[in-house]
């Protein structure tokens, strides 16, 4: 679902900023700690019950910010799952050669 800024709703509290989409489908609600910029959480919820917790734990900094460590809780009726993810090193943008090959003729499909 495409959603841009116009589409989110905006409360301040504090030094954290709440975002939050709602239609008949989905409901998105994110948290942004607006000292350190980043995002703190964000919860996506399915029309159908079924929702997904990220919590941020830290960053890796640079010239991009990447989460290095977050945590993944997806409920659904019939259970929870729970998904810790670490990541110590990362690459962003780094050209990988890929192999393609073009025939010379191709057979008529019907």
């Amino acid at each position: 679902f495409p959603v841009t800024i116009q589409h989110l709703e905006k409360k301040i509290k504090y030094d954290s900023i709440y975002f939050s989409y709602r239609d008949d489908k989905i409901s998105a609600n994110y948290a942004y700690h607006s000292a350190s910029k980043h995002i703190v959480n964000q919860t996506l919820e399915l029309a159908d019950g079924r929702k997904m917790y990220i919590e941020y734990n830290d960053w890796n900094e640079g010239l991009v910010h990447i989460p290095s460590s977050f945590t993944i809780t997806i409920t659904s009726k019939e259970e929870v799952m729970h998904l810790n993810m670490n990541t110590e090193r990362f690459e962003i943008n780094v050209p990988q050669e890929i192999e393609l090959t073009i025939p010379e003729d191709y057979e008529k499909c019907n």
